[in-house]
């Protein structure tokens, strides 16, 4: 819908998928023009979702069913072209559009706004897309490598692409959670990343062989860090990293040693996720 785009879902869950969406032509006034990610599509199975944060906005009916246009709050960190600025960066709270209606019968779908200044999503733009939306059928999900080993207590909570935070560069994302983890009654998707629901985040990336974090890094589990890189291939290698900070050493090579790999350049080879532990 001209310069906006929703693209592929690049996690999916339990209890929803998230697609990113991307603005094009973006004046950033140094260079030619570039595409950002400008926000995020989440579609929620039915029953998963209450729209809490929105019930503060307008009511609005989308596709002749109740939705919410609301104005949400973001923490939003920045720093300057400075050095200073950049080792020391600021945070402050920005307000951007946000939407929220059912689909279907109880189920949600939402559009957030990432704050872009004055290039972020405008509210009619989420009102657009969200009427122009329209379900698919459900699609196999397939990666580039299956996981053999894990310790028990932990359940496959996610998989994708990427994650959600704009300029990550993985090919494949697998987020195992621990077997407690709800993906019901959610105002928000869940955060894997810390929290309770910290997961065993597992990725294949291209090798980084410049910058000061290059990968995959030798010794390829160093002491006290949490995560293994395993090599791939000349191009690509994966990473093991524990961010609940719950597993030994010892737990964490295990997993990336119990790692098949498919080649990974080649996407017909790729695992479909029921051939996981």
């Amino acid at each position: 819908m001209g310069d906006f785009r929703v693209l592929d879902p690049i996690e999916v869950t339990p209890g929803y998928e998230r697609s990113p969406i991307q603005r094009s032509n973006v004046d950033v006034g140094d260079g030619p023009a570039v595409t950002l990610d400008a926000g995020t599509l989440t579609v929620y199975r039915p029953g998963a979702f209450r729209p809490d944060r929105f019930r503060s906005g307008s009511p609005v009916t989308i596709g002749g069913r109740e939705g919410f246009a609301a104005t949400l709050l973001r923490h939003v960190v920045t720093g300057g072209p400075d050095r200073e600025s950049r080792l020391n960066p600021t945070t402050r709270t920005v307000d951007v559009p946000g939407l929220a209606w059912q689909y279907a019968d109880g189920a949600w779908a939402t559009i957030e706004s990432d704050y872009l200044a004055e290039h972020s999503m405008p509210p009619r733009v989420l009102r657009q897309l969200a009427e122009r939306f329209t379900p698919r059928a459900p699609a196999a999900v397939k990666v580039p490598f299956r996981v053999t080993h894990l310790p028990a207590g932990w359940t496959l909570g996610s998989a994708g692409t990427r994650g959600i935070v704009s300029g990550e560069t993985s090919v494949a994302l697998l987020r195992f959670v621990p077997a407690a983890t709800g993906f019901g009654g959610l105002t928000g998707p869940l955060d894997l990343d810390s929290g309770p629901a910290a997961s065993i985040r597992i990725t294949v990336s291209p090798v980084e062989t410049e910058g000061p974090y290059r990968h995959p890094v030798s010794p390829p589990c160093p002491a006290g860090q949490h995560f293994c890189d395993v090599k791939i291939d000349s191009r690509y290698y994966a990473e093991v990293h524990d961010q609940s900070g719950t597993l030994s050493g010892a737990q964490v090579r295990a997993i990336a040693d119990g790692l098949d790999f498919a080649t990974v350049a080649d996407r017909e080879t790729w695992f479909p996720l029921d051939t996981h532990r």
